[in-house]
């Protein structure tokens, strides 16, 4: 059986940290809607950036999870 392990506030204060920043560029997306619609070119950037620091989010959970 596996030892249940503690969530420290460095991980929090970390996962706070991307929740931010994938608010702000939906908040980007939603102001880029409202002033001229939504264009394919938009939702295509905003996914790329999404997925760029979602990916970034994982490695570095998964980094944390195995190292220490």
């Amino acid at each position: 059986m596996k030892e249940k392990r503690s969530v420290s506030m460095v991980e929090l204060f970390y996962d706070l940290i991307f929740v931010y920043a994938i608010s702000q560029m939906s908040e980007v997306l939603l102001v880029a809607f409202e002033d001229q619609g939504l264009y394919l070119d938009a939702i295509i950037k905003y996914c790329i950036v999404v997925l760029s620091f979602w990916s970034v989010w994982t490695y570095q959970t998964v980094y944390n999870n195995r190292f220490f």
